[in-house]
């Protein structure tokens, strides 16, 4: 057992019992197709940094994966905006854009649509409802909670006004709220910069259930800066 697993040889009941609940037919595939490598060593690189979100996010920009993520294929259905994404430049965009980690982090758990909601939170029995905290009107979603809630809407129209006063033609849609603006510019990178904040400061709300307002995120982003 330990020659083999790295186990003592006194845990061989239970390592005799986790093989045991293993069900007939995974030990079947798994002894026609062997273990695929990919998650192990992912794993093992996980545990050994200290930066785990720079890693995924570096791996999500490389592009290795061969099947498309669950997160990129339901922003594209939800955004119709849209036809095609170019999800590398979508995923470095961040990266050029904000200098807080705590902010490419954030930016990186909402592409790949982690940010807690209280529908998902309702599900899990940590919330008493599923409606939006803002608005208290519809099921609360990713979408709703950062676009489609009649709150989240005053805010992005009032920092839409405000952009017209620098930029003309603007206009300020869901698919730039999602994934922001490219090409990788001068302009749009400012642009970029208040897209994320935004989102960041409508979700630190959320957490503190507060209602957000314009006037006290103008305030915020002065005491970010």
């Amino acid at each position: 057992m330990q020659f083999l697993y790295g186990l003592h040889d006194c845990e061989f009941l239970k390592y005799h019992q986790l093989i045991k609940v293993i069900p007939k037919t995974i030990k079947e595939t798994l002894s026609k197709e062997g273990i695929c490598r990919e998650p192990i060593d992912l794993l093992l690189n996980v545990k050994k940094t200290k930066y785990v979100t720079k890693l995924l996010n570096s791996l999500q920009i490389k592009g290795n994966c061969k099947n498309k993520r669950s997160s990129e294929s339901k922003w594209e259905n939800d955004v119709a905006e849209t036809n095609t994404v170019n999800w590398k430049d979508i995923y470095t965009l961040p990266l050029t854009t904000v200098y807080d980690a705590s902010w490419k982090t954030y930016q990186y758990k909402f592409l790949n649509r982690i940010i807690p909601t209280n529908k998902y939170l309702y599900r899990c029995k940590i919330k008493e409802s599923s409606v939006c905290g803002f608005c208290h009107c519809h099921i609360e979603t990713i979408e709703y909670s950062f676009w489609e809630c009649a709150t989240i809407q005053n805010l992005w129209n009032q920092l839409e006004n405000f952009i017209k006063t620098k930029v003309t033609c603007f206009t300020l849609k869901k698919h730039i709220v999602i994934f922001g603006i490219l090409p990788h510019t001068f302009q749009n990178s400012w642009l970029n910069y208040l897209n994320i904040l935004m989102k960041y400061f409508i979700f630190n709300m959320k957490c503190r259930g507060i209602r957000p307002l314009y006037s006290t995120f103008k305030n915020v982003l002065i005491r970010w800066n």
